[in-house]
């Protein structure tokens, strides 16, 4: 899997840094959390405050667009982020009452 950086901004408002890679693959497409750790292991992130907001690919090919959110703090992701998107990247847990 190789990964190339497209764009890298710093987002002050929202106290977070935002990627966008183009990751190339040679067999299926990879998983979120493949794609969480292999760029959280080549950036040098903390995987607490990582998170994957988007991935797209175009029919056939073996390049992935991945939209990568990294926060200041996780106080601030929890505030800012939908709650799916945090249960998605498997940064907070669901609660049992929440299942019913």
């Amino acid at each position: 899997m190789e990964i190339e950086v497209v764009e890298r901004k710093d987002n002050k408002l929202l106290r977070r840094e935002e990627m966008y890679l183009m990751v190339s693959s040679d067999g299926t497409t990879p998983s979120r959390e493949e794609i969480k750790q292999r760029v959280v292991a080549e950036f040098d992130l903390n995987p607490d405050l990582t998170l994957v907001d988007r991935i797209t690919q175009r029919f056939g090919s073996r390049k992935v667009r991945c939209y990568i959110k990294v926060y200041k703090d996780r106080k601030w992701m929890e505030r800012v982020e939908n709650k799916y998107k945090l249960l998605r990247n498997k940064l907070v847990e669901e609660k049992e009452e929440e299942k019913k």
